[in-house]
């Protein structure tokens, strides 16, 4: 029960999304970042956890491994978890805020 207008839609926001993403070079950042990754993966390149990011990230990165996959980390029960550990990164990061000092 697909119309042809949201198929339309659908390959519009591929397009879109195959030409930013054949477009876009990465910079390398200086901040803490932290990657929430689907505990299954469906690429056969399992053998970089970090999936590129650790180039961008270096040794700032942490990795937030959450239940599910790419369709099910936003949905109950996992998207629960990803809640909490969403929210417990933002907990340090304000906490670590805090203690900061300016003269």
């Amino acid at each position: 029960e697909v119309e042809l207008a949201d198929i339309h839609r659908y390959f519009n926001v591929y397009r879109t999304n195959i030409r930013a993403f054949s477009t876009y070079t990465a910079q390398a950042q200086y901040v803490p970042m932290t990657l929430f990754k689907a505990e299954e993966q469906f690429s056969p390149n399992g053998s970089d956890e970090t999936m590129g990011w650790r180039a961008v990230a270096g040794k700032n990165l942490d990795v937030c491994v959450v239940p599910g996959n790419h369709y099910t980390l936003l949905r109950e029960p996992n998207v629960k978890v990803l809640g909490e550990r969403l929210q417990a990164r933002i907990n340090q990061a304000c906490a670590k805020a805090e203690k900061v000092t300016f003269a």
